[in-house]
């Protein structure tokens, strides 16, 4: 699978169990990997606890944020992955570009 095409690459990063896929970023103008956001729930539910659920007021946006942009560049940051067509090849003088013949239907 051609990552350019935004197919779902699986990627890994050091020390860490995210997953990921490449796309364009149109805030980093480039094509970089788009991480899956990951929440601590151990954590804030601790901290929940802890101030007698005082938390929750930071813990629920959280979950809201998670859910309604899942996906993070790990470059910048920013939240909405662009998937772009594969350009075609570069045309060299002299030539002439290879002919693709459609699927025939049976």
């Amino acid at each position: 699978m051609d990552s350019s095409e935004g197919t779902a690459e699986n990627t890994e990063t050091l020390g860490s169990e995210r997953l990921g896929f490449t796309a364009h970023c149109p805030q980093c103008r480039q094509d970089s990997v788009f991480v899956h956001v990951r929440l601590r729930n151990r954590l804030h539910l601790f901290f929940s606890f802890l101030t007698v659920g005082l938390w929750l007021l930071v813990w629920i946006p959280l979950l809201l944020g998670k859910s309604l942009r899942p996906w993070r560049c790990r470059v910048c940051g920013w939240h909405k992955p662009e998937f772009r067509k594969q350009s075609p090849p570069p045309q060299v003088p002299g030539i002439p570009p290879k002919k693709v013949q459609p699927p025939t239907v049976e």
